[in-house]
């Protein structure tokens, strides 16, 4: 199964990365972490127990307050998209919660350089899309 389903180049999200090529670090860290929390909810339901990915939100929120440096918001980082590689992506539904740990991942990254706002944005949408079944819908979460 293909891990991502969107690119750089992907029609869909030219508007939303045009937008973010135009933000100020700062606001697309903001930004990021807001837009990750309905991918921690989902996580978390179904991966109940994984505390990584809510531990790297928090980290990056203290980054953008000033309250810890790089370096453990970059141990948070690394230690959340593990977890989200540990989920296995052999259906449908492994794919939609990996994705969703993918999306925290990288809106944590954002943090350290603000390219990795698009990618909360790739693997935002591609949790949707297998969280739908692999439809083209509102996405469930």
């Amino acid at each position: 199964m293909r891990k991502l389903l969107f690119s750089r180049e992907s029609e869909c999200v030219q508007p939303i990365r045009e937008l973010i090529e135009k933000q100020q670090h700062k606001t697309l860290v903001l930004w990021a972490l807001d837009c990750a929390q309905p991918y921690l909810t989902y996580f978390e339901k179904n991966r109940p127990g994984e505390t990584r990915p809510r531990v790297v939100l928090e980290k990056a929120t203290l980054w953008a307050r000033g309250q810890v440096k790089m370096p453990e918001a970059k141990a948070a980082i690394h230690a959340a998209h593990s977890a989200a590689a540990e989920v296995g992506d052999a259906t449908r539904y492994n794919a939609a919660v990996m994705a969703a740990g993918r999306a925290i991942g990288h809106a944590a990254a954002t943090v350290h350089v603000e390219t990795h706002a698009i990618g909360l944005v790739f693997y935002g949408l591609t949790s949707c899309f297998y969280a739908a079944g692999g439809r083209r819908r509102k996405c469930c979460h």
